[in-house]
C-alpha cells in the first residue's frame, strides 16, 4: 500500500539490540532464578517459626537462650536451644533434627508440642495443668521431680492433673509427687518406655501402649496397705476399690518410700516373661508370676512368698545395697529343694525357680539336685548344688563391708559343675561326683575339681 499524497511519510526505526554476552547472560539467569525461588519457596522464618498457627513471640539471646515473660508466650525452640518459658499459660514447640533442646515450661497450664522434632527433648512442665505432645523422638518428660529433687532441684512438685501424651519413640516420663494424689492423665505410645509415678492413685490414668515398658512405682502408706497388681486384667486394687490401666507393662519395680507403714504387695502374673522386684524398708512381696520366663525379686525386706510357675525363672533375694553400704538382710538360708526360704526366724515358700540371685550378711543356698544357677553374695558364703548340672557363682565382692572377715565355699554335689570364685576373696570350690571346672579368679583359691584355672590349691 502507497502512502497518501495529503499525509506525510512515515519513517520507521527499528531498534538495533546487541546481544549479551555469556557473562550478561549467566547473571540474568540466576536473577531470574533466584527471583522464583523467592516467589515460590517461603521463607524459614515464615514456614517454621510458629507453633499451632501462633506466630513466635520471642527470639533467642545471643547465647540461643529463649527467655519467656510473665505473661503467656509462643515460643519456637530449634535444635539445642535452651527454654526458660517462666510464668504464664505458654504454648511451646521444638522443631529439632539433632539432640539438645532443654525446656523449663515454668508455671502456668502450658503446652509442649514436641511432635516436629525427631530426636531426644527434655522437658520440665512446671507447676500448672500443663499438656505435652509428643513426636517420634525421644521425650523425657518431668511432670514431677525425681523424689528428694522437688524442692531444690529445676522441677517442682507435682501436685494438679498433666495430660502427657509422648507418641512415638523410646520415652521416660516422671509423674506425681509423695503427699498428693497423682492425678495425671499418661500416654506414652509405641516404643520401649519408661515411667516413673510415685503414687499409685485410682485417679493415676494410664495408657503405656505397646512395646517393652517400665513402670517404677513409689509407694507411700500412711496406714497398713495391701495393694494389689494383676496383670491379666490390667488392675489396681487397694482400699476397696479397683482401678484399670491401658496398654502393656512387662517390668514393675516398686518401692515403699521412706517413713511408710509396713504394707504388702501382691503381684499377679500371666503366661507371658513379666519382671516383678520390691524394695523400701516394711513392703512385704507375694509373687503369683504364672507361666513365662519371669524375674521376680526382693531387695531389702524379710518375708513374703514367691510362687514364679512355669518356664525358666529367677528369684534375686537380698542386695548389696550401694548407697548405705550395707545388705539390708543380716540371714538368708535358701533351700530349693525343700521349697522355702528363711530369713532368720521368718520362713517364706519358695517354687518354680531355675536361677537363684541371694545377697545378705550370712548367705546359705542349696539347689535341688536337677541342675540350677546360684549366685551367692555375702560376708559369710556358703553353696550347695546338689546332684545334677549346676553353675554356682561366688556374686559381687563386698570385703569392704565384712572387716577382712570373708568365708566363701561352694560344694557341686553329683553332676558335672561349674564352679566360680570371687574377685578378691579366697574361695573353696569342691566339684564332687562328675566332671566339673572350676575358676578361681583373684585370691589364694582352693579347687578340687577335674579342670581347674586361677586356683593356687592344692
Amino acid at each position: 500500500m502507497q502512502p497518501s499524497a495529503n499525509k506525510p511519510a512515515v519513517r520507521r526505526v527499528v531498534p538495533v539490540v546487541k546481544p549479551l554476552t555469556a557473562k550478561q547472560m549467566s547473571g540474568a539467569i540466576s536473577g531470574a532464578l533466584l527471583a522464583a525461588t523467592a516467589v515460590l519457596v517461603p521463607s524459614a522464618a515464615v514456614a517454621v517459626d510458629t507453633c499451632h498457627g501462633q506466630a513466635a513471640t520471642i527470639s533467642p539471646d545471643s547465647n540461643g537462650r529463649l527467655t519467656g515473660t510473665p505473661g503467656p508466650d509462643v515460643i519456637v525452640a530449634f535444635a539445642d536451644q535452651r527454654v526458660d518459658a517462666g510464668a504464664g499459660d505458654d504454648l511451646i514447640c521444638v522443631v529439632a533434627s539433632t539432640p539438645g533442646s532443654d525446656v523449663d515450661a515454668g508455671p502456668g497450664d502450658d503446652t509442649v508440642d514436641t511432635t516436629r522434632s525427631f530426636v531426644a527433648t527434655v522437658v520440665s512442665l512446671g507447676e500448672g495443668e500443663d499438656t505435652l505432645i509428643g513426636g517420634r523422638g525421644e521425650d523425657d518428660v518431668y511432670g514431677s521431680a525425681p523424689e528428694g529433687l522437688g524442692e531444690h532441684g529445676i522441677n517442682p512438685l507435682d501436685t494438679e492433673r498433666d495430660v502427657i501424651s509422648t507418641g512415638g519413640g523410646d520415652d521416660k516420663v516422671f509423674s506425681g509427687s509423695l503427699g498428693s494424689p497423682n492425678l495425671d492423665k499418661l500416654t506414652t505410645g509405641a516404643g520401649s518406655d519408661r515411667i516413673d509415678i510415685v503414687g499409685l492413685d485410682h485417679t493415676l490414668e494410664l495408657d503405656a501402649g505397646p512395646g517393652t515398658n517400665t513402670a517404677i512405682v513409689t509407694l507411700s502408706a500412711t496406714e497398713t496397705t495391701a495393694w494389689v497388681v494383676d496383670e491379666a486384667k490390667r488392675s489396681l486394687h487397694f482400699d476397696e476399690a479397683t482401678s484399670h490401666w491401658k496398654g502393656d507393662v512387662q517390668r514393675w519395680y516398686f518401692t515403699l518410700a521412706a517413713g511408710s507403714t509396713p504394707s504388702s504387695l501382691v503381684f499377679l502374673g500371666t503366661r507371658t516373661d513379666e519382671q516383678a522386684f520390691v524394695s523400701g524398708k516394711g513392703l512385704v512381696p507375694h509373687f503369683r508370676m504364672g507361666g513365662g520366663n519371669d524375674w521376680a525379686g526382693s531387695l531389702t525386706t524379710p518375708g513374703g512368698s514367691f510362687a514364679l510357675g512355669a518356664g525358666h525363672d529367677r528369684l534375686t533375694l537380698g542386695k548389696y545395697d550401694d548407697i548405705n553400704v550395707t545388705f539390708p538382710i543380716e540371714d538368708l538360708r535358701v533351700d530349693l529343694r525343700a521349697h522355702r526360704a528363711r530369713f532368720g526366724p521368718i520362713e517364706s515358700p519358695v517354687w518354680g525357680v531355675e536361677e537363684l540371685i541371694a545377697g545378705a550378711s550370712l548367705v546359705r543356698a542349696f539347689g535341688t539336685g536337677g541342675g540350677e544357677k546360684i549366685t551367692a553374695n555375702g560376708c559369710d558364703v556358703a553353696v550347695w548344688g546338689r546332684s545334677g548340672p549346676d553353675r554356682l557363682v561366688r556374686g559381687r565382692d563386698v570385703i569392704s563391708l565384712c572387716g577382712g572377715d570373708v568365708n566363701s565355699r561352694i560344694y557341686g554335689g553329683r553332676g558335672n559343675d561349674i564352679l566360680w570364685g570371687s574377685q578378691i576373696t579366697d574361695d573353696l570350690l569342691v566339684g564332687g561326683p562328675g566332671f566339673d571346672r572350676a575358676r578361681g579368679m583373684s585370691g589364694t583359691d582352693t579347687c578340687y575339681t577335674e579342670v581347674a584355672r586361677g586356683c593356687e590349691l592344692p
